[in-house]
Order: structure tokens, then C-alpha cells, then sequence
């Protein structure tokens, strides 16, 4: 069975003792939290956000904001009622900023940056910028370059800044992390020159994204040796046929690739990087069981031993082989697979898995057998997502009986048709690590079954968690 519900340690106990009670605290004194260790008043920022209403927690954030010795603010209830027309802005510029070192923002839509401008500019000694704010502007990005030159991280929606400011960034040398984000449906106002710019100025730069990441790299000559760590692609920047061994020649320290396909591709050049340990393959053929056999296993041959996670999205692959030649792997995710071939390696063994992600197209021809000979060789898995297998109450008893889900902490089933409350009864019942139950679409499963289900575990003292959605 899960293990049983521990009581709360005691500094929990006390910082729900104190959000539960922020009337009376502030009735009595506005600087209550002035004296506390930054440590603590981080932490009941943390909670004030997930309380309900989202009004009077807001207000307590501000106050907290304006009056407490805070290192790190994360802020992302600001897109709530009760924060649109708030005073924001002027309460982070009364906050004690030589102190801060991190600031989040996300969700409000902002009428004008001005205040903003002003704040960041007193936030010299900032080393994390988030602001995810839908309308960023070029003034906001600019004073960012003027007063953040201690920045590593730096991330932004950069949907409506353009060039000049974008380049100003240059200033900021210490960035290791830089990233311009935004919707896909969005064409960038920055040009490809922006980006090589960045890429050849910022020294420290370890993982960027940026628009034009691919054009910008092809800018650089084959013997400029960037220290990128990461790399990724989009369904409108599919290498060229000579563009993916450019990209491994300029960044030869990646250790991160996630690449769009179209499945005729040269995957060679990765095997040059020496580094990579994560490796993210979709490959948007229909028929990609030549692709794999041809690519992706000689690939595999050569560079699996070094991978701790694979994900591949693709309609046809052989287990056997991943099996055989990436026995490292913490973390597997397969999506949109319809069949399993098995070649000469007929078994699927992963001592080391701690997740996978199973995630098949709607019509596939993958057993339930399949999929039990996969997990009893995965014994050590801590989180498990499938969908759209075929799992049936029996197969699911099996891998309970046998011990192969002791170690699952995570467990999502999604438009997993065959199970019904009589498999998850079982996996209850019996001793495990369980702390999350997911159910979502299983068609015979009914919420009276999660009901009942939820009712037996609240009476053992479980600490398990059940989701349910129909």
C-alpha cells in the first residue's frame, strides 16, 4: 500500500498557522514580517499564492513585498482580479532592493512599462530576471541593459521588441542564460543579425533562445567554437542537409538537442558531441520505421551509453535496441508510436529508468503484452504517464504482484480504455511509494469509482493523491 500520511513538520505548522491568520497579524502591525529572515518570508509568499481568495492574498503579498527583507520574489498571481489595477510597480520600487537578488513577474498585461522602467533600474544586483509580461517593451529592455549588468539569467516575452534594444543586452556579460520568449503564431520583430550579435558578444552564454537561432549559428565560420550547452529547433527551422553538422562543428559542448524532422535526414554529426546527454528527436513522417532503422540506430549505437534521456516522437521503433544500447537511461518518452518491432534484440531492460512517458497514436497495434514486458524491466521507475495503451486490469494485478510499480511515486493513465477500478483498487491495496494517482478519460472508471477509491485511502491514512477527469 502508499505510505502513510506524516504529520507536517513543525515549521510548516507554522507557516500555515501564520497565513491563516494575516487579519489579526496585520491589525496589529503593517511591519510585522520586517524582522524575519528572508528565508521565511519567501516561503509564506509561496502559500499566500495558492490561497483563496485571491483578492486578500494579494493584498497581504503586497504589503509583504513592500515591507519585508526579501532575496528571491516569485509573483504570479498578478493576472488576478484583485491585481489588475494594482500598485505593483510602485510597491517594488519601495521594496528593499540591494538585497534582491531574483524577481519573477508573470501574468498581468500592464498598461505602461514607466513604473517598471523605474523599478528595474534600482534592481542593480539582480542575477535572475523573469518577467514573463505579455507587453515588453523596447524602454523596458533597454534599462534592463543600463542597470542589470549582473544578470546571468535573463528571460523575456519578446514578442514586441525589436532590434536596437535587444542588442543593447551585449552589455550584460555575465548572462549565461537568455531567452526571448513567445507564441509560435508570433513572427519575431528582432532579425537573424540580432541574434548572431548576442551569440558572439555574450562570452558566458550557455543556453539561449532566441529568434533565428538557426540562421544565426550558420553565420558563424566552422572554426568559431561557441559554448552553448543546449539546441533546439522548430518545425519552421528543420535542418538542411548540411545545417546540423554546422550546428554540432560551432557548439561542440551541447549536451542538450531537441530537433524537428522530416525524416530524411543526416544524424551523424551528434554522435560528435561528446557531451550530449539529452536528446529529443520528432520525426513528422508518417513512416519513419526506415528512418529509424537507418538514422536513429546507428546513432544510438554510437552515443547511447552517454544519454540519461531519450524522448522520440515517431510512428514505428524497435525497444529491443534502445535497450541494448542506452541501458543508462533515467528518462524515456515515446510519442505518437503505432507499432514495435522487435529485431535481434528481443528484450526491453532499463536498470536505471526513473520516468517514462508512453504516449501512443490513437491507432496502434502496441499489446498489452508489450507494454508488460517493457515495465517489468523497469523496475526502479519513480514516475509513469501512458496513453492510449492497451493495459487491462489483469496486466496492471501482474506488474503490482510482481513488484515492478514498488518503487512509483507518479502514476497517470490517460484514454487507457481496458482498466477498470478493479486494477486501481489493487494498485492501492498493496505496499508502493505511490504519493500521485492521475486517471483522465478511461472510460470505465466513473467518478463513483474514484469516489470509492478516494474513501478507502482517506481511511487508511494514505498518502496518495487521486486525480480524476472524465
Amino acid at each position: 500500500m502508499p505510505r502513510k500520511n506524516l504529520p507536517p513538520s513543525l515549521y510548516h505548522i507554522c507557516l500555515h498557522a501564520v497565513t491563516a491568520h494575516m487579519d489579526d497579524i496585520f491589525s496589529e502591525n503593517e511591519n510585522a514580517f520586517q524582522g524575519l529572515p528572508a528565508a521565511i518570508n519567501e516561503d509564506i509568499l509561496h502559500i499566500l499564492q495558492s490561497l483563496k481568495p485571491a483578492a486578500s492574498a494579494f493584498y497581504y503579498i503586497c504589503c509583504i513585498l513592500r515591507t519585508a527583507q526579501l532575496r528571491k520574489v516569485n509573483v504570479s498571481l498578478i493576472d488576478s482580479d484583485a491585481a489588475k489595477h494594482s500598485r505593483l510597480p510602485q510597491i517594488l520600487l519601495n521594496m528593499k532592493q540591494h538585497l534582491l537578488q531574483e524577481l519573477s513577474l508573470g501574468g498581468a498585461h500592464l498598461e505602461d512599462d514607466v513604473q517598471l522602467v523605474t523599478v528595474i533600474s534600482g534592481f542593480y544586483k539582480l542575477r535572475v530576471l523573469r518577467l514573463l509580461l505579455p507587453n515588453i517593451t523596447d524602454c523596458l529592455v533597454t534599462a534592463i541593459a543600463s542597470y542589470c549588468l549582473c544578470l546571468e539569467e535573463l528571460v523575456l516575452y519578446g514578442e514586441r521588441v525589436t532590434d536596437g534594444s535587444v542588442q543593447l543586452l551585449v552589455r550584460c556579460s555575465k548572462l549565461k542564460v537568455l531567452k526571448l520568449e513567445s507564441d509560435r503564431s508570433f513572427r519575431p520583430q528582432t532579425s537573424p543579425l540580432t541574434s548572431f550579435k548576442l551569440l558572439s558578444e555574450l562570452k558566458n552564454l550557455r543556453r539561449a533562445k532566441l529568434p533565428y537561432l538557426s540562421e544565426a549559428l550558420h553565420c558563424f565560420s566552422v572554426g568559431t567554437k561557441l559554448l552553448l550547452t543546449e539546441y533546439q529547433n522548430t518545425d519552421d527551422a528543420i535542418p538542411t542537409e548540411d545545417g546540423l553538422l554546422h550546428v554540432c562543428q560551432v557548439c561542440p559542448h551541447l549536451n542538450k538537442v531537441n530537433l524537428v524532422l522530416r525524416g530524411h535526414e543526416d544524424l551523424s554529426p551528434l554522435q560528435w558531441l561528446r557531451s550530449l546527454g539529452t536528446l529529443s528527436l520528432k520525426v513528422l513522417d508518417s513512416h519513419s520505421g526506415a528512418f529509424f532503422r537507418v538514422q536513429i540506430q546507428p546513432l544510438l549505437c554510437v552515443i547511447g551509453s552517454n544519454l540519461t534521456s531519450l524522448s522520440l516522437c515517431l510512428s514505428v521503433l524497435d525497444l529491443g535496441v534502445i535497450s541494448r544500447f542506452c541501458s543508462g537511461l533515467k528518462e524515456l518518452e515515446i510519442v505518437n508510436l503505432r507499432r514495435i518491432f522487435w529485431g535481434s534484440y528481443t528484450q526491453a531492460i532499463f536498470p536505471a529508468l526513473k520516468s517514462f512517458k508512453f504516449f501512443l497514436d490513437v491507432d496502434n497495434t502496441v499489446t498489452s503484452d508489450d507494454l508488460s514486458q517493457l515495465l517489468r524491466g523497469s523496475r526502479n521507475l519513480r514516475e509513469l504517464s501512458l496513453g492510449w495503451c492497451r493495459l487491462t486490469d489483469d496486466a496492471l494485478k501482474a506488474l503490482v504482484d510482481c513488484g515492478a510499480l514498488l518503487r512509483l511515486r507518479v502514476f497517470e493513465m490517460s484514454e487507457v480504455e481496458d482498466i477498470t477500478s478493479a486494477g486501481l483498487r489493487r494498485l492501492v491495496e498493496v505496499e508502493s511509494d505511490l504519493t500521485m494517482l492521475t486517471v483522465f478519460g478511461c472510460d470505465r472508471v466513473s467518478r463513483r469509482d474514484i469516489s470509492a477509491l478516494r474513501d478507502y485511502v482517506n481511511e487508511k491514512n494514505y498518502a496518495l493523491t487521486i486525480k480524476h477527469h472524465m
